[in-house]
């Protein structure tokens, strides 16, 4: 309303609306199917207030979950609910009957793959929806299931709308059964909400925060008040420590370095984990070094793994492409690794190449083009420590990091190729030398950084062949967790047969180089402490009083006492929850 009713001038609405529809056309989504007559002018704004929640509650275990009474699936219904979780897949609502030899009916509402998914059957075949996306930021979201009409079922999430019809009975059936084909038939099955029995579904693990639940509406009677999930669900004495009055935030969560050496933290609802796939790390902190670990050249003599792509029909080509691998030497110049594309007759193929020059980590990469880009870094990579590479290429842009430096960046722009074509062979430790001479003089100026370095060596026939500069020397040192496109290549080198089975490549062990089991990287600190084992089983936190809410109308976040920390570990003091504790900021440890 008007703040002033009485003012003069044309009357105006001041307030928020939704779902608005005209015609079957609904104006305020985003995918609008308006035809080329209409013209929209908007002057208003998308409001992005919070969603209010009333009678929030938290489901702490992936084994929890609130039983009610069976929902009443029959005619014009509406199920509304919200909910707020960082998991991505999970289940919400469970309603099932008993199948007597045949399918059974049920309601199923679930998140999967950061989208909700609805899926039922009448006993007339299945009926699935999808909406939204990224619905696991952590953040309050709206959903809504309603019956508009016998023969249809509708899903909204967020306001937007999506819709499908009920699969029909079979040709042939009486009205009567044709409606009762419409009907999800439970019986006195109850529904399961914020998780399920196991015997009921397995599989789907929950976590997180409901409310606004509104089960029992018909779709054309007045609204009706929120369902007390906490105090009228029938298994009040289950889960008393996990199922909890209002929405609390998880009891631990992600800190800025939770993770050792550039892990990156995935929250998890009720703890964290960390992926080390960049990191040359294992371990569930990426604190350790794995077992595929290899040491090049300790003789002093060539060594080198390869990896070859066996089907030449299905030759990778990409758009961007990404390194990540560890290493230690004092070498001051070498060839790292040497990605190349099926070589032709007469061509240069594509390549990307990572090496060491006089003590700085280079990478060079040609892309069919008379253009090619270099990146370098100033830190002194010869220097007996273990250091940290990923370079990740998107289109002709380059990036190089290293340790925990600022990356260096190489935009070459128009001109440059952007596609990796055909890519054939991965060289480790040192390059192959190839069977033309005058691809490989070609070949050697493009992968130089200074050009030719010393006098060409003849080859058999008498014509001189490529200098090989001092860059493209063998490599001397320890080389662990390589990983390109996200195949595990060291892994595979120790013949992991999970990592196998990821990509059809022929390997190859050439000249002096070995597996290393028991290599301790020369870092500062290293290993470094692990957090406690709360952190990814929060079960064995120890326990605290819970907080008494003062409302149930909102997202209630009450600070609490944080659980005590070891004596190597700093806790932050905003402690969320019951017994929360927020992962803590582990001290920085550099490679120097």
């Amino acid at each position: 309303p008007r703040s002033d009713p009485d003012a003069s001038g044309p009357p105006y609405f001041v307030g928020s609306l939704a779902q608005f529809s005209f015609n079957n056309v609904r104006y305020f989504e985003r995918d609008a199917k308006l035809d080329a007559a209409t013209t929209l002018e908007v002057t208003a704004r998308v409001d992005d207030s919070p969603v209010a929640v009333v009678l929030p509650f938290t489901v702490r275990s992936s084994a929890a979950f609130a039983e009610l009474p069976p929902l009443r699936l029959y005619e014009l219904f509406r199920i509304r609910l919200s909910l707020r979780t960082s998991q991505s897949s999970g289940l919400l609502l469970l309603n099932s009957g008993r199948g007597g030899g045949q399918v059974a009916d049920f309601f199923l509402l679930e998140l999967l793959d950061g989208r909700i998914r609805l899926a039922l059957n009448a006993g007339s075949g299945l009926a699935e929806l999808k909406l939204g996306e990224l619905l696991n930021d952590n953040r309050w979201h709206e959903v809504e299931v309603l019956r508009p009409a016998l023969d249809r079922i509708a899903l909204r999430v967020d306001g937007r709308h999506k819709e499908t019809a009920m699969p029909a009975a079979f040709d042939g059936a009486s009205e009567a059964s044709r409606r009762a084909g419409l009907n999800v038939d439970v019986g006195d099955r109850p529904v399961y909400l914020g998780g399920a029995p196991q015997d009921e579904l397995l599989g789907l693990k929950s976590g997180g925060c409901l409310g606004s639940v509104h089960l029992y509406e018909d779709i054309n009677s007045p609204q009706q008040q929120p369902y007390d999930v906490i105090a009228l669900r029938r298994n009040r004495t289950s889960f008393e420590s996990d199922i909890t009055d209002s929405c609390q935030k998880p009891r631990v969560q992600c800190g800025p370095r939770t993770c050792h050496y550039g892990g990156q933290c995935v929250q998890q609802w009720d703890s964290v984990a960390c992926n080390c796939d960049t990191t040359s790390f294992t371990g569930a902190w990426c604190s350790r070094v794995g077992s595929a670990t290899f040491q090049f050249g300790a003789s002093g003599r060539v060594g080198r793994i390869s990896f070859e792509f066996v089907d030449d029909s299905f030759l990778p080509t990409t758009k961007r492409d990404e390194v990540s691998f560890g290493f230690q030497t004092s070498k001051s110049s070498c060839v790292l690794v040497l990605i190349e594309a099926r070589r032709s007759a007469g061509l240069i193929p594509d390549f990307i190449a990572i090496q060491v020059v006089k003590g700085r980590l280079t990478v060079k990469y040609y892309l069919k083009s008379s253009i090619n880009s270099l990146v370098k870094t100033h830190l002194n990579v010869s220097d007996g420590r273990y250091h940290r590479v990923r370079f990740l290429r998107e289109e002709a842009r380059g990036s190089l990091f290293v340790d925990d430096s600022k990356p260096v960046v190489a935009n070459p722009g128009a001109g440059f190729g952007t596609t990796f074509n055909s890519q054939k062979t991965i060289y480790v430790g040192s390059m192959a030398s190839m069977a033309q001479p005058d691809v490989a003089a070609k070949a050697v100026t493009m992968l130089s950084v200074s050009g030719a370095d010393g006098p060409r060596p003849r080859s058999r026939r008498g014509r001189r062949s490529a200098a090989v500069p001092t860059e493209w020397s063998h490599f001397e040192g320890y080389l662990t967790g390589l990983v390109f496109n996200g195949v595990a290549l060291s892994r595979i080198a120790a013949d992991d047969p999970v990592a196998s089975s990821v990509a059809k490549l022929r390997r190859e062990r050439f000249g002096d180089v070995s597996r290393v089991e028991d290599f301790q990287p020369r870092l500062n600190g290293f290993p470094p402490p692990d957090p406690p084992d709360s952190y990814l089983h929060p079960e064995l936190m120890m326990s605290t009083s819970p907080v008494e809410a003062t409302t149930t109308s909102a997202i209630i976040e009450s600070k609490i006492r944080c659980a005590p920390a070891s004596s190597a570990i700093k806790s932050a003091a905003d402690c969320i929850g019951s017994g929360g504790i927020i992962a803590p900021e582990m001290e920085p440890l550099g490679s120097g």
